[in-house]
């Protein structure tokens, strides 16, 4: 089963269409239907940005098929528990015995994380700023 199969799975599981995933993900939908329904290999920004929309999906299984679809974080009341990520070392060596595709997307996945959290951070410290002012009137 290669990844457009897998991707086409996804979406069946979710309930949802590929014009929802398009919306949501910000991938064009022209793209996803390449890749679900023509068989066109994704390229990592849309990997990241499914990873990113769908976080208890689990990459391994969305990238080789290993493992199971979704990571169980999610727990049975579907809420879904912070993610507990394997030391960037164990990603490393995993990611070496592959090819090096898939070392891309894990680093735009990396990058993507990393600029949703920067941007959390900047709304959590301007929450702090605006109730600081508010106490200080």
């Amino acid at each position: 089963m290669n990844i457009s199969v897998r991707m086409r799975e996804l979406i069946d599981t979710l309930g949802i269409s590929i014009y929802k995933l398009a919306n949501d993900s910000g991938i064009s939908s022209q793209t996803l239907t390449n890749n679900i329904n023509r068989g066109v290999t994704p390229n990592s920004e849309t990997i990241s940005k499914i990873l990113l929309l769908y976080k208890d999906v689990n990459a391994r299984w969305l990238l080789t098929g290993e493992g199971e679809m979704f990571d169980t974080a999610v727990v049975e009341t579907k809420e879904i528990k912070p993610k507990q990520y394997e030391p960037i070392d164990e990603k490393v060596n995993l990611m070496k015995e592959k090819e090096p595709f898939y070392m891309m997307v894990q680093v735009d996945y990396l990058k993507n994380m990393l600029a949703e959290k920067e941007r959390i951070i900047k709304s959590k410290e301007e929450t702090i700023e605006t109730l600081i002012n508010s106490i200080n009137k």
